[in-house]
């Protein structure tokens, strides 16, 4: 976890700072995403379009201070990257892997198409993480993703994976789902 990425090209990975707007409709979303996690405090997801800096170079990338999970061949939705997958009461993603990184950082991610490698999405998560815990959902069992770190100005650090888990198994209820 000390290893760090050399300091070329991590002002390409650095989060931009969240308006005040943001933290507004974050908690005007509480209860909406409180009824999508199925009434279980352990299943709120805290993203939303506008944390999410999206097309990251995923060239910049340090494979060896990332993480690779593989989706879920019980998940639902499984082509589709819409507001439903946050909705685990209903039909969205339940599976999740716990990661850790030295905080304070960012988590970022890079979705790729299992096989063919092709990339789905690039992401750096805008909204920063103070404790060395978080939980990110797997998705759907054709697709990958490597996960990533960045402290605050876009270096990357190492993650590791700690457990995995299903949405309202509650064994990590106070570890922030993103």
């Amino acid at each position: 976890m000390e290893k760090q990425r050399d300091k070329h090209n991590h002002s390409a990975l650095r989060p931009e700072p969240l308006p005040v707007w943001t933290k507004i409709a974050d908690i005007a979303m509480r209860p909406l995403m409180f009824m999508l996690g199925g009434f279980r405090r352990d299943s709120m997801q805290e993203t939303h379009p506008w944390h999410c800096q999206r097309d990251i170079d995923p060239s910049l990338i340090d494979s060896a201070l990332a993480v690779t999970t593989n989706g879920e061949t019980d998940e639902l939705l499984p082509g589709r990257f819409s507001f439903l997958f946050h909705a685990p009461g209903l039909v969205g993603w339940r599976h999740y892997s716990v990661l850790r990184a030295e905080p304070p950082f960012h988590i970022g991610w890079v979705v790729r198409e299992r096989g063919s490698g092709q990339v789905r999405q690039s992401i750096v998560h805008r909204l920063p993480i103070d404790d060395q815990y978080v939980r990110m959902l797997s998705g759907p069992a054709h697709l990958e993703t490597e996960f990533f770190a960045v402290h605050p100005d876009g270096t990357q650090i190492g993650l590791e994976i700690i457990d995995t888990g299903v949405l309202g198994d509650n064994n990590y209820p106070k570890v922030r789902l993103l």
